[in-house]
């Protein structure tokens, strides 16, 4: 997906995230992704941990429900009574709040009318293995608990799950493997404490039973859904509701599924100074002007930031952490600190350490419609320029931030005779330039990654296929080629790297990427609040994933206090340092 690096209105946000999927989508059309769950591998990954509640208690009983909706709903066998599931949740979740102190027996008795309508006959079915080791994303240890479910209802609960058959109604998976929704009922009264809870039931269980990098998190998903119940309970205005929703996405870990929160202007400011910033070391840094020629402001880089409108950044930083949330540090402190600088007001006073001074600086802010569109235009009349240089003689580098499908031939052919290539990939290249990059820089008959995908028929499953057909040329570029990473390789771009390394002359220097490649999938909570998640795993050949962890890095630079304060590319210093060592290449 497109990295988004500033802020929008509501309505050019959805655009916008829309629009970006369909791009990264596209790209992967591109390569002929084949998914064909009746032959590809079953993807094991130790699940979770079970977790469950121990007190009988109102929270715990409304975790119950949620689990067994959920589990009523995707495991229904293909009987048509999803609009009947879902009325008897409603019936449910007003029963619970109506009677607070409802004892097991009564409570027991809506889980028994929520999976009847479930159930089947027993017949003779031809032979199948229900083994729980095939089921990376879900444990059924939570069906044998006794403190909340009676002898009936788990007997029920194994029933539906041994009578499954293998056709779920509430999604289907497209030719990628990513996971499609079906059109919802929109329940649009968020002020309903039960519309509330049913979006948090309803995006629980999607992820727990169809993300297939839900192992990845820190915490438990069960003890998720425990502790985001009251929170969801009583975030009674749009503001709360939103803070929720964004805390729960959160606990998923994934850069992407961030990215909703960070164009919410409700939540965050719409305007942003003229510099970006960077958490080094505990200490917020300012990293770059964004308008060095106009920098009326007075900012410099190296400026630390230790007050915001009055505020102290640290606590600013601390504080916004619950909603905005990267895969890794690197990603992380990258919303965050993007977060930090969202204002509400045209002109913020920051409070700035300059060598040994404590100076007061006043900004004038620009919409983040504006910086964004700034930023576009330039990388369209870059695209343009010459976007290749010669660092000496054999070693040539290539920006790839604007590089595209019809700029491509001209710029790699001026330098396609140098015994090493410099790729910056520390940005977000068009996508259609992925075949120009396959065909000039990847050894043919090369695969460099499996898709991992949910099975959509078996909820909780995870299988894995190729990412691509054979892809390369045996006429590919011969020399060494250093490849430039760092948080801002994102998604695509961590995909391109990927491919770049099936190249057994790549060598990828730089930083931790963003630890989100893999397509997006969409949830839309009531209210038509927009979240997105990474709903595709990619992994290496050897199946180790990338998810949070980025891609592999031979050379790992990161930036430092000191190479800001001096404005030294530290990752582009050793990129040419490695390639000086391969330069002149010998045929």
């Amino acid at each position: 997906m497109r990295k988004i690096t500033v802020f929008f209105c509501p309505l050019l946000m959805l655009a916008l995230l829309f629009f970006a999927a369909c791009r990264d989508n596209q790209m992967k059309r591109n390569f002929d992704v084949s998914i064909n769950p009746e032959t590809d591998s079953i993807y094991r990954v130790k699940p979770m941990p079970s977790w469950k509640p121990t007190a009988f208690d109102g929270q715990g009983r409304l975790f119950y429900l949620c689990k067994t909706w959920g589990f009523a709903t995707y495991y229904r066998n293909g009987t048509e009574c999803k609009n009947h599931i879902d009325s008897l949740l409603f019936k449910c979740l007003d029963e619970l709040q109506s009677h607070p102190d409802m004892d097991m027996a009564t409570f027991n008795g809506l889980l028994s009318d929520m999976l009847l309508p479930v159930c089947v006959d027993t017949v003779e079915y031809d032979s199948l293995e229900f083994d729980m080791k095939d089921y990376s994303l879900i444990t059924n240890d939570w069906m044998t608990d006794t403190v909340y479910l009676d002898k009936e209802v788990r007997h029920l609960l194994a029933n539906v799950f041994n009578d499954y058959r293998g056709f779920c109604y509430e999604a289907r998976n497209s030719s990628i493997g990513q996971v499609r929704r079906p059109k919802k009922t929109q329940y649009d009264d968020i002020q309903n404490v039960s519309v509330r809870l049913f979006g948090l039931f309803d995006y629980w269980n999607f992820i727990n039973y169809f993300n297939p990098n839900k192992n990845f998190m820190d915490g438990n998903w069960d003890s998720v859904l425990y502790v985001s119940i009251p929170d969801f309970v009583l975030a009674n205005d749009e503001i709360s509701y939103r803070k929720a929703i964004y805390r729960l996405a959160n606990h998923l870990c994934d850069t992407h599924a961030s990215l909703p929160a960070t164009v919410d202007t409700l939540l965050f400011g719409s305007y942003r100074p003229d510099f970006t910033m960077k958490m080094i070391d505990d200490t917020l840094i300012v990293s770059s002007i964004r308008d060095e020629e106009n920098n009326a402001d007075g900012f410099r880089v190296g400026d630390v930031v230790l007050q915001v409108g009055g505020r102290d950044a640290h606590y600013l930083y601390d504080s916004l952490q619950q909603y905005v949330c990267g895969s890794n540090y690197w990603s992380n402190q990258r919303l965050v600190c993007n977060a930090v600088l969202s204002r509400q007001e045209k002109t913020t006073q920051f409070t700035i350490l300059r060598d040994k001074d404590t100076l007061l600086i006043e900004s004038h802010n620009e919409t983040s419609m504006g910086l964004y569109e700034k930023n576009m235009n330039l990388l369209k009349m870059k695209e343009k320029e010459q976007l290749w240089k010669w660092i000496d003689e054999d070693v040539a580098y290539l920006d790839m931030a604007s590089l595209t499908h019809k700029n491509f031939k001209k710029n790699y052919s001026a330098i396609s005779r140098a015994a090493a290539i410099i790729l910056d990939l520390r940005n977000y290249p068009e996508d259609y330039v992925v075949l120009d990059i396959a065909r000039n820089f990847v050894p043919e008959k090369s695969y460099f990654a499996y898709i991992v995908y949910p099975d959509v028929h078996w909820p909780g499953k995870l299988r894995y296929g190729l990412s691509s057909n054979l892809i390369g040329s045996k006429n590919c570029y011969k020399g060494k080629l250093i490849v430039l990473v760092d948080e801002n390789t994102q998604s695509y771009s961590e995909y391109l790297t990927m491919m770049l390394q099936a190249n057994p002359n790549t060598v990828v220097v730089g930083g931790p990427s963003s630890g989100a490649d893999g397509n997006v999938g969409y949830f839309v909570f009531p209210g038509d609040i927009i979240t997105i998640f990474t709903s595709l795993g990619v992994v290496y050949p050897d199946l180790s994933p990338t998810q949070r962890t980025g891609i592999r890095v031979d050379y790992q630079v990161e930036p430092t206090l000191s190479s800001i304060r001096e404005k030294r590319d530290v990752v582009l210093e050793k990129g040419i340092e490695i390639a000086c060592l391969y330069a002149p290449i010998n045929p």
